[in-house]
């Protein structure tokens, strides 16, 4: 082939000017290389900016797992974790120092369905249970910048407000038999957390966090419901403008 290219009448220059025709291929891939480095350079520098630049307020979208420790949970709902999302603000108190609000929902069900004989009649029972779970957060977060990233650590209060409905059911070929009860209780609780932030651009952010929420309910036979465990949340922030 490049036999062919040095006789052939469309490249006259390679035969002329060999010196120039490699020096213009080397400065092409040396130039095209130049704002590939740049631009990593000053996304970086965009980067540290962000982590370490002044602070600006944030709206956050969080979903995640809490990790549930009463056994109530288990026995009822078969399940030891609950699947939740939710919302928050954090806004600056001045310095490394910030204040975060957060709102999560949880909801969890679980359908038992129970069939006997009774006096040669079959008698089917059903169960049916639903928990809403809503936690409100207030606290605050002290930030750690860490080259391109934002470690922080904080504590709170929480308000957990719960409600609980029970459905059973009971009905043969001829009769059928209907009982609903509900549960609804608040509660107060602390938590503490530690995550990481990683911005994606100016206004666009990745956090992971790790918070242990202590609280806890009565419920109307005066059994005390531990709603604490620990919660794994991932999810976006969106920073306001300067």
């Amino acid at each position: 082939m490049l036999k062919y290219l040095k006789n052939s009448t469309f490249f006259p220059g390679w035969k002329i000017y060999p010196r120039l025709v490699l020096f213009s291929v080397c400065a092409i891939i040396c130039l095209s290389e130049v704002p590939v480095g740049s631009a990593e350079a000053k996304s970086v520098d965009s980067l540290k900016s962000e982590i370490h630049g002044e602070y600006r307020p944030a709206l956050h979208i969080d979903v995640g797992t809490l990790l549930i420790h009463d056994d109530y949970f288990s026995d009822y709902y078969n399940t030891n974790y609950a699947l939740l999302a939710g919302v928050g603000l954090e806004t600056g108190f001045g310095g490394s120092v910030s204040a975060v609000f957060h709102f999560m929902a949880l909801n969890l069900r679980q359908t038992i369905q129970i069939q006997v004989i009774q006096n040669d009649l079959p008698i089917s029972y059903d169960r049916e249970l639903e928990w809403r779970q809503f936690i409100g957060s207030a606290g605050f977060r002290i930030d750690f910048p860490v080259e391109i990233v934002r470690l922080f650590m904080g504590a709170g209060a929480d308000i957990v407000l719960v409600t609980e409905t029970a459905e059973y059911h009971a009905y043969s070929s001829d009769e059928a038999a209907h009982l609903r009860g509900d549960l609804a209780k608040n509660g107060t609780g602390i938590y503490v957390e530690s995550g990481i932030e990683i911005p994606i651009s100016s206004y666009l952010n990745v956090h992971i966090e790790t918070q242990y929420h202590v609280a806890s309910i009565t419920d109307d036979y005066y059994n005390q419901v531990d709603l604490g465990g620990l919660l794994l949340t991932t999810g976006l922030s969106f920073k306001f403008l300067r």
